[in-house]
């Protein structure tokens, strides 16, 4: 099998917690969360935010998105959410958790001159928010209690005619409308395969990750395509890279792999691009670089990052 060669390693003072797709990437900033906060590894060092009453209320989410060209990171408990502006450690906005139920992942994206959000929380529902540019005041669009398990991973598009997607413990994945209504719901294969990750992939495809190791691509209508059995164990973390289409993923199995999703140019067949044998690592998030020519690995409880190129 092609192997990843390692480019890199980013030793770090602050460990990542056990929580999925617990790395993520905006620009040149690296984010991740452990209990008590949000840290952002940026080229001049890293820097912490923080998480209100961590100590009663850990972290349950922390994510990195482009917001008009800047990084904006999502951090969430059942205190509240948070977003901040990552290059100035400045926070924009602040919406406390009712009774709390917590967000237990986010996904940002811009709709024209819109920014909307969306939060898969912990008692199954899916929250959108409408966000002021300038401001960052929110607003409540619509919440649905979609699914009646937690949700895992929520994902985003402008691409594809699905605009959010949403996944649970259960393996329920939700496929939902520009109006931000349910309008496919995929079930689960068995009663005890968790969902890990969800991502729009293109505009014709989103592709799933489970605790089984297993990767399946749907059409946007919810209709499985492909299956992959891709690691030995669970798979924790599952990211995208929308240019090159390529996925990567990262499991209890100590690898971390990078795929090739099925497009006209390659006969419409996903294909291994390579992989990378940790030494007893729990890797719990994986992120691109903007280019794609990188993918960093990041495991529970382990304060050393791998960074590994991608074959062009």
């Amino acid at each position: 099998m092609p192997e990843l060669q390692v480019a890199a390693e980013l030793q770090v003072k602050t460990t990542p917690s056990a929580i999925y797709n617990n790395l993520s990437c905006s620009g040149n900033i690296l984010a991740f969360g452990n209990q008590q906060e949000c840290v952002t590894l940026r080229p001049l060092g890293a820097h912490k935010l923080p998480v209100p009453d961590a100590d009663k209320a850990p972290l349950t989410f922390s994510g990195a998105f482009s917001v008009r060209e800047r990084p904006v990171v999502v951090i969430c408990s059942s205190i509240c959410i948070q977003l901040w502006d990552a290059a100035r450690d400045t926070l924009l906005a602040r919406i406390p958790a009712e009774g709390g139920v917590a967000a237990r992942s986010a996904a940002l994206v811009e709709f024209g001159e819109r920014l909307v959000g969306g939060f898969g929380m912990s008692d199954g529902s899916v929250v959108f928010y409408e966000f002021e540019v300038a401001s960052f005041e929110a607003k409540v669009l619509t919440q649905i209690r979609a699914h009646q398990a937690a949700i895992t991973s929520v994902s985003a598009s402008t691409e594809s005619p699905v605009f959010f997607a949403s996944a649970d413990i259960s393996g329920v994945i939700t496929l939902w409308s520009g109006g931000f209504q349910p309008i496919a719901v995929i079930p689960a294969v068995s009663a005890t395969e968790c969902c890990t990750s969800v991502q729009i992939a293109g505009p014709s495809m989103i592709v799933a990750a489970y605790g089984s190791g297993k990767i399946r691509v749907f059409s946007p209508t919810g209709e499985m395509r492909v299956e992959i059995c891709a690691h030995s164990r669970w798979i924790n973390a599952m990211t995208f890279h929308r240019t090159r289409m390529l996925l990567a993923t990262a499991g209890d199995d100590s690898i971390v792999a990078v795929w090739a999703l099925p497009t006209t140019e390659n006969n419409g067949r996903a294909s291994l691009v390579g992989l990378y044998r940790g030494k007893n690592a729990l890797y719990t998030g994986v992120a691109f670089n903007p280019e794609g020519s990188t993918v960093t690995a990041a495991a529970f409880d382990c304060d050393k990052f791998v960074t590994l190129s991608v074959p062009a």
